[in-house]
């Protein structure tokens, strides 16, 4: 498994958005 899939599975666990996701690191949804 790939980490790029990782975090998808645990972000959508949380239900968080790639929007969510980003600004809870500080970077842009593209990075």
């Amino acid at each position: 498994m790939k980490i790029g899939q990782l975090i998808k599975e645990s972000r959508e666990r949380k239900n968080m958005t790639q929007q969510q996701l980003a600004d809870q690191f500080h970077v842009t949804r593209q990075t």
